[in-house]
């Protein structure tokens, strides 16, 4: 096996280091992103909690508050008991729930906004409308338009909430076939 000259030594090192420094940065993108959403998260939480309204020096100072007191692993484990306490409850209490709704014809472009309004996204793979909504409001709307609503929980299938009607087949997706734009050829 030749040897490497110098020259192409130096170019091998220049492309690792290249590399290197691209990962790094990737690295440090993936960071950011991941702190980006944490601190979004925090300003959720702050908000569900009710206390975005609160100057920015009482939430430092409460901030401060549970910095000391985040210490004592002890405590932590009780904050998160009871976090977690109030999420379960949280949950529970929501009047939203998952539903489906299907219609027998088209539906007109004012009736698919008041629908996505409420929550519901079309489901093309399995035909019908389905998503998280106020109950009362969904059920109402789609009723009055001559569709049929059921809830939908953990255990019951899409097929399982119309009666057992088995899910419509599923249908092959169209493709369209694009004309790919013409590349220069070599200049001869």
């Amino acid at each position: 096996m030749p040897k490497r000259t110098i020259g192409e030594r130096l170019q091998l090192i220049a492309q690792r280091k290249a590399r290197a420094e691209q990962q790094e940065a990737k690295l440090h993108e993936m960071q950011r992103k991941e702190r980006t959403r944490r601190l979004i998260e925090i300003g959720g939480l702050a908000a569900k909690a009710g206390i975005d309204g609160l100057s920015t020096a009482a939430l430092y100072d409460r901030f401060l508050e549970i910095a000391a007191a985040a210490k004592d692993a002890k405590a932590v484990e009780a904050w998160t008991q009871s976090g977690g306490r109030h999420f379960h409850r949280e949950q529970q209490d929501s009047s939203r729930v998952v539903a489906i709704a299907k219609f027998p014809d088209k539906l007109p472009p004012d009736l698919t906004a008041q629908l996505r309004s409420l929550g519901l996204k079309w489901n093309r793979l399995l035909v019908h409308w389905e998503g998280q909504v106020e109950w009362g409001a969904a059920k109402a709307l789609v009723e009055e338009k001559g569709g049929t609503i059921a809830k939908v929980n953990e255990t019951l299938t899409p097929a399982a909430a119309f009666g057992g009607e088995a899910a419509p087949p599923a249908r092959p997706p169209q493709t369209q076939k694009r004309p790919r734009p013409e590349r220069p050829g070599p200049s001869g």
